[in-house]
């Protein structure tokens, strides 16, 4: 029986300049890249999978995939090698020897994005790709109290986007919160069970309409039973979100 190791690495990657997590024809893409060097290396058979699959221009600080080799290969020399041919928009963080079995994706059990809003009267263009610009000061305790709509399972059907493949549209936000930190940068955080596709992008976009009074709370409500959105909610912007954070099972 052919040998089989499992890796399990954490990487970061800047999403500027990728079309998402996932390979797609005539597009650079993160899996791709990490495919291409695991093929050129290693001969691997079988695409690496991702615990998310993050849209394009969207970043990651913490995202878990899994590839197997067929030769045992240390995982600190492994980490070298990656980091060595890999472009400079994607870095591994960690490495380890895997179970098997494990599934980067269907084994997690929570998922966590940021999305980072900066308050100034300009665009800088150094951080334009990091950060989301806003000119007027955002009341946090509102923000915070009119997220709390989205705590909880509910169908997220309304916050998906049409072609997401799924057997259901039932997902469970687990903690959901605005702070600001170092005085000019707005977090808004976000944790759940899994997430469909721009997802996190739709809620903060229903957020600031619920926040200017574009829509009202029981039209948000009437979403969630439904899943029929409002053509006025669209996916917030992409530059400012990024996944940061994976758990799963005795972590």
């Amino acid at each position: 029986m052919p040998l089989k190791i499992r890796y399990k690495a954490i990487i970061e990657y800047a999403g500027t300049h990728f079309y998402g997590w996932q390979i797609q024809k005539n597009q650079r893409t993160v899996q791709e890249e990490i495919y291409k060097l695991l093929k050129q290396v290693f001969n691997i058979k079988r695409l690496p999978r991702a615990a998310g699959r993050t849209d394009a221009g969207v970043h990651a600080e913490y995202q878990v995939i899994d590839f197997d080799l067929d030769i045992d290969i240390q995982p600190a020399k492994l980490k070298e090698i990656m980091n060595s041919k890999l472009p400079i928009d994607i870095g591994v963080k960690e490495i380890e020897y895997a179970h098997p079995e494990f599934d980067s994706r269907r084994d997690a059990i929570s998922r966590t994005y940021e999305y980072r809003i900066k308050r100034c009267d300009y665009q800088s263009p150094f951080l334009k790709d990091r950060f989301h610009f806003v000119r007027d000061e955002l009341d946090i305790k509102k923000l915070n109290g009119i997220s709390q709509v989205f705590r909880g399972e509910h169908n997220f059907k309304a916050f998906s986007v049409t072609g997401t493949k799924t057997e259901t549209y039932i997902r469970k936000v687990k903690e959901i919160e605005w702070f600001v930190k170092n005085n000019d940068t707005i977090i808004f955080r976000i944790t759940a069970d899994a997430f469909l596709r721009k997802m996190a992008r739709l809620i903060i976009s229903g957020i600031f309409m619920l926040y200017y009074n574009k829509i009202s709370l029981e039209e948000i409500k009437n979403m969630l039973i439904s899943g029929k959105r409002s053509k006025n909610i669209t996916p917030y912007w992409p530059h400012g979100l990024y996944l940061v954070d994976i758990r799963y099972k005795n972590e």
